[in-house]
């Protein structure tokens, strides 16, 4: 009896949230899917790069930055957890209503706008400008558009305080 009442105390403290942590938020499943790719840049499974296209676009391309194994029990699992965990900690700042709900509406736009602003510190150091005309017009958007979209990488980095300052760095 006293074996199953601690594994019952147990199982509820593990679903409890981590104090401070507030009510866990569900993504749908496309959200979750928007949100693995800025999880993995942040545990260093990824990295997103910027080629420039034809048009003059600079675009966002996603590298697989883990090494192939030839061990045979590296099923993937750590790599999995580590981004699973991540994304759980990145969908509280994907939730922009704060419903709870995280809808792939939402999740696309925080992929995008974290993009954003590695776009921006990218293009600047490949074309050697500051010049935010210039800029816009490399990453194929109006001067406004490029105001608007600056705006929302700078509030979602502020609401993300130190959090992936490394991987998502402050403008």
């Amino acid at each position: 009896m006293r074996i199953a009442r601690s594994l019952c105390l147990f199982v509820l403290a593990a679903a409890l949230p981590a104090p401070g942590a507030g009510p866990a938020v569900r993504l749908s499943p496309g959200a979750e899917a928007a949100l693995a790719m800025p999880a993995s840049v942040v545990v260093g499974a990824m990295k997103v790069t910027f080629a420039k296209g034809e048009d003059g676009v600079y675009r966002p391309r996603y590298e697989d930055q883990m090494p192939v194994t030839v061990d045979p029990s590296d099923d993937g699992s750590a790599r999995k957890a580590r981004r699973t965990a991540e994304i759980a900690v990145l969908a509280p700042f994907a939730d922009a209503d704060g419903s709870g709900d995280v809808s792939l509406e939402e999740g696309l736009a925080f992929r995008q706008t974290l993009e954003f602003g590695l776009a921006v510190v990218a293009v600047g150091r490949e074309e050697g400008t500051s010049d935010p005309a210039k800029r816009a017009g490399l990453l194929g958007l109006t001067s406004e558009d490029c105001k608007k979209k600056l705006a929302a990488y700078r509030d979602l980095r502020t609401r993300m305080k130190d959090h992936a300052r490394d991987a998502f760095p402050v403008l």
